[in-house]
């Protein structure tokens, strides 16, 4: 694989990582409902820049404006459930693993420091 495929994991990780799970733990939330909940687009960009430092740490740094470029593109879009919504509501498995679990086994491989990743994570593993 090589390092522009990985990166452009990475870069795909940021949105997915924060949205996905967090859409499931909200009940199914669209996107525009999590973007205007108290503190919720605040708590996606932390997300966001904790993928961002897994992402460094693993040799693929992204763009610093990354997080703040993801969000506003996604409040110009209409609101919309992410697949991970769209699978918790109708009952399909989820690619937790895929979407999350990967970035937080990088984390601790790295020794980066991703508490928000973590326990969205566990929760979503209960």
């Amino acid at each position: 694989m090589t390092a522009e495929v990985v990166t452009e994991r990475w870069r795909k990780a940021v949105w997915n990582a924060a949205f996905n799970p967090l859409s499931v733990l909200a009940g199914g939330a669209d996107t525009q409902t999590m973007l205007h909940a108290e503190g919720g687009e605040r708590f996606l960009r932390h997300v966001m820049e904790e993928v961002c430092a897994v992402a460094a740490a693993a040799g693929h740094p992204l763009p610093a404006e990354l997080p703040e470029k993801s969000l506003a593109g996604t409040h110009r879009m209409p609101a919309y459930k992410n697949s991970m919504a769209l699978d918790y509501l109708n009952g399909r498995p989820m690619e937790l693993e895929a979407i999350l679990g990967n970035v937080v086994r990088e984390a601790e491989r790295y020794n980066v420091e991703v508490p928000r990743l973590e326990t969205v994570y566990r929760a979503m593993k209960c």
